[in-house]
């Protein structure tokens, strides 16, 4: 498969390209990150920020809600962008760091190497690259992914089906690489840290003729940990080349592989409670890993994109993305709760090798454009998308494994790692299945009145899956239609107001008592809200109600097979305020808050592992020309489930001094007050997340 697409992206690119090469006939100036948009007399009211000409941490327009060109105040829908000079203020390396500061994104590691994000009490299924979907398998993404050859990160939150197909009303993340740019820009910046960590980056762009840019940003990371033999090693290597193919006709082709190797990985995590239901309260350093536990992995993703522009304003764009994901891993997991006096009772319940490949492949084409009715001017977008996801994964058992010889009772408060590692042949499981979509799709902007907008489109799409996991059947076959309407009211030149409904779908493997396959989970999202634009500072203030339906409920065993019924699902609603951008020539800020209410089908509070409020802030002010200082805040109410958890905030600070034009040093502080906090209780196992530690870097460009 992976061979066919390669080809199969060429082929197209090649053959694209000759197509609408001949079909330009106007000379424009050279295509760059940000076109000429000329036309015959139609003109949008498009505001575009490329990295230069961003400000501080301001972002003017997303095309993640509906590939259309909105700017922000014009997005009927919750919107945080984190842009480059927000990630590198405050380090941001990876997006765990980046999302932790993200108004109502909820980062949960209830383990080391598997990450899971949430949003309006759903999980985030949604992900995207340069607005083209990635899959994510058991709705959690692997390993820290750097965040050194991203522009920004757009985060619309609620539902998002039509741009981004099948996956729960929680919230879409859309990366953004960076670009090659004309005039020769390179930087190379290094950085130490507490835990021995050390850290370089490069990264260079620029001109190789009239007609062909370039960039390549290289990381190299290598640090220990506050746990207990963990160590990670992390390596990126991300390249890009523009072609200016005619005056109209843009060529992009990019490759980037980033591996992920740690030492002392944790399968699981710390038991939260103690036989007789008593809090757990262990070292920060504590780690129920084995000393030979690791895990690694490998993605690689090619992509290639083409567009032109014609005389009338309209665009055609397609874009091809090819993706492989490997990991390997020995994992240790501990099972049952210890004793309050002893601290024995933890026992050694999982010993696996355990080993996932996955292949994506994914083509879209689209057109976009400007029309006029009726004395206004209107935009149009039309596309079709297809994508096919093939995931194998094994887990193969080691003695010790379901009460083998190896099953021995652990101290946790002494564990060492020490711990004898099996030969894994005692017994396997897995599964390999693949899922594929297909996606018809179009949206309107229609500038009813002049004051007046109105955002509409839809999406068809088809999804089949087949295959089997872990002894149960992945087949599907779902045909749906997404709808999504936005209104936009502008009060005056800075204030709008806006309304919107969108949905989204989620295929079921599980069967009914018929042995017949569920219908999809439905989601929706409802939203009104108030944005403002003052200058290049943005604010919105939106409530919102969504709901999951439809949702596979246990209802029994027929024959070794288990059966479901469909029901109601959950259900949240809230208030979300956003502000970010820069206040004045010296000040930045990007700060919100969210208030949350998650319920079941019987109306009961669920999900609590969830926070109902949180709030996140990033300041920065500079002091005079050479000093620049700044200031983070990341706060959660407490938690009241099963294992509860006070109300806590996580400060940061950061220092920048100019040495000179090309040279500059920075320190940054996380955890400053030395908050002692679980990561996530999303299981009944869990890890405390970093004490205060330092890092310092020196910053070179060339």
């Amino acid at each position: 498969m992976e061979v066919k697409l390669k080809v199969l992206a060429i082929v197209i690119a090649a053959y694209s390209s000759q197509l609408l090469a001949d079909s330009a006939t106007t000379k424009i100036d050279s295509i760059s990150e940000n076109q000429a948009n000329k036309n015959d007399g139609i003109t949008l009211d498009k505001q575009v920020v490329t990295g230069l000409e961003q400000k501080g941490f301001s972002a003017r327009e997303n095309t993640t809600a509906t590939k259309l060109d909105l700017t922000l105040r014009h997005t009927p829908q919750s919107v945080s962008i984190i842009n480059s000079q927000m990630l590198s203020a405050f380090q941001l390396d990876d997006i765990n760091q980046a999302l932790a500061l993200t108004p109502g994104i909820q980062v949960d590691k209830p383990e080391t190497d598997r990450i899971y994000y949430s949003s309006r009490g759903f999980d985030i299924t949604q992900f995207q690259i340069d607005g083209m979907g990635m899959a994510v398998s058991n709705n959690n993404v692997y390993g820290d992914i750097d965040t050194a050859m991203f522009e920004r990160i757009e985060v619309l939150r609620g539902a998002n089906g039509l741009t981004a197909g099948a996956g729960n009303p929680s919230a879409t993340i859309n990366f953004i690489r960076k670009r090659p740019t004309q005039e020769l820009e390179a930087n190379v910046k290094a950085s130490i840290g507490s835990w021995n960590k050390a850290r370089l980056v490069g990264d260079v762009s620029g001109a190789f003729t009239d007609d062909v840019r370039g960039r390549a940003v290289l990381v190299k990371e290598d640090k220990d940990s506050y746990l207990d033999r963990y160590q990670q090693d992390r390596s990126l290597a991300y390249g890009v080349l523009e072609i200016d193919l005619t005056d109209r006709t843009l060529l992009t082709l990019g490759h980037n592989t980033q591996v992920n190797n740690t030492k002392g990985a944790m399968w699981g995590a710390l038991p939260l409670v103690y036989s007789d239901g008593t809090p757990t309260n262990y070292d920060r350093s504590t780690s129920s890993a084995a000393d030979w536990s690791y895990f690694d992995s490998t993605e690689q993703r090619t992509f290639t994109e083409l567009s032109h522009t014609f005389n009338n304003g309209w665009s055609v764009n397609a874009a091809i993305n090819y993706v492989e994901l490997e990991t390997d891993s020995y994992l240790f997991y501990v099972g049952d709760k210890p004793d309050i006096t002893t601290g024995i009772g933890v026992y050694a319940a999982y010993l696996s090798e355990y080993d996932v490949n996955e292949w994506q492949g994914m083509a879209e084409v689209y057109a976009a454009g400007p029309f006029q009715a009726f004395g206004q001017v209107h935009e149009l977008v039309v596309g079709s998308s297809y994508s096919k996801v093939k995931i194998t994964q094994l887990s193969s058992y080691g003695d010790g494994t379901f009460g083998g010889s190896y099953s021995t009772l652990i101290d946790l408060t002494t564990f060492d790692g020490n711990y004898p590692r099996p030969e894994f042949n005692d017994s396997s499981s897995g599964g390999s299945w693949d899922s594929s979509e297909q996606a018809f799709y179009a949206t309107g902007k229609l500038q009813v009145s002049d004051n007046n907008l109105v955002i509409a489109g839809a999406r068809a799409s088809k999804w089949v899956s087949e295959g089997e996991a872990y002894g149960a059947k992945r087949d599907s076959n779902s045909n749906v239609i997404l709808p999504y309407l936005g209104l936009i009211h502008d009060i005056s030149n800075e204030v709008s107001a806006y309304t919107s409904y969108t949905e989204t779908f989620v295929p079921q493997s599980e069967v009914n008592n018929n042995f017949k396959r569920l219908d999809p989970k439905t989601g929706r999202n409802f939203e009104l809200g108030i944005k403002s634009e003052f200058g290049i500072l943005n604010a919105s203030f939106s409530a919102f109600k969504t709901e999951q339906d439809n949702v596979a409920v246990l209802a029994g065993n027929v024959g070794g097979i288990n059966v479901y019924t469909p029901e109601d699902g959950i259900s949240s609603q809230g208030v979300e305020i956003d502000l970010f951008g820069q206040i004045n020539d010296l000040t930045n800020i990007s700060t919100g808050a969210t208030i949350l209410s998650i319920k079941d089908s019987d109306g009961k509070q669920t999900n609590l592992y969830t926070p109902e409020k949180s709030a996140n802030l990033a300041v920065s002010y500079q002091l005079n020309s050479k000093l620049q200082v700044g200031a983070t805040a990341d706060w959660q109410s407490k938690i009241s489930g099963t294992v509860k958890q006070r109300s806590y905030t996580l400060l940061g600070a950061m220092a920048r001094y100019d040495i000179s034009s090309s040279l500059s040093t920075q320190l940054v502080v996380n955890n400053l007050t030395n908050e002692k906090y679980i990561n996530s209780l999303k299981w009944s196992q869990g890890f405390y997340g970093a004490p205060l530690g330092v890092v310092a870097s020196i910053s070179l460009d060339l």
